[in-house]
């Protein structure tokens, strides 16, 4: 599965350019490319709207923070009823 890095220089974007039409500073996108940090999935939906690309064409390192947001990502996109209603707990509470 090909790297951020690579997706994006497919595009022929910069670092610079891609941060932009994010909205996030150069120094994030360079963070997730070097595997210092990782989207959150509002980010990650925005990566891949940008670059044209499904969540499941993206390869980050497999950090257990984006292996769960993947996770409830696929749950969510099955509509998995009993999924959804736990999320709906979690959230309201808080």
């Amino acid at each position: 599965m090909p790297s951020l890095s690579h997706l994006r220089q497919r595009k022929f974007l910069t670092q610079k350019q891609l941060a932009k039409h994010l909205d996030v500073p150069l120094q994030v996108v360079s963070s997730w490319e070097r595997g210092i940090f990782e989207p959150r999935l509002r980010d990650l939906q925005r990566i891949c709207a940008t670059l044209e690309i499904s969540i499941d064409d993206i390869d980050f390192p497999d950090t257990p923070a984006l292996l769960g947001i993947m996770r409830e990502y696929e749950e969510l996109k099955k509509g998995d009823t009993r999924f959804l209603s736990s999320v709906r707990g979690r959230t309201a509470g808080q």
